[in-house]
């Protein structure tokens, strides 16, 4: 009988052994199709982002060229106004040599 056990212990031990690495097996065919799905979600996500960037990165660009137009007709308007109001200042000094003149 002891033949006999010993040789059955580790026949069971390695039937034990079979049994919880197919069962580990199946658990990581189960993650690793859980982590592929993480990964393809993951870079759906980040294509998504990558675009929303460059689109973001189109309109500072739009935004920038708007703003440089608006800067040159500032100055348009600056200088329009500066020429205007030295007419009017070399106008009223016309006016009042004029006045003094009479």
């Amino acid at each position: 009988m002891e033949i006999m056990e010993a040789l059955t212990q580790p026949r069971q031990r390695l039937d034990d052994w079979m049994r919880q690495g197919m069962q580990l097996f199946g658990k990581l065919v189960e993650e690793n199709e859980a982590l592929q799905q993480r990964v393809r979600s993951a870079e759906a996500h980040s294509l998504q982002v990558t675009e929303m960037v460059h689109e973001l990165e189109r309109e500072i660009t739009r935004l920038r060229g708007e703003l440089d137009d608006f800067k040159i007709q500032r100055g348009q308007v600056v200088e329009a106004v500066q020429s205007w109001v030295g007419e009017m200042g070399r106008l009223t000094n016309e006016l009042l040599a004029r006045t003094k003149r009479h």
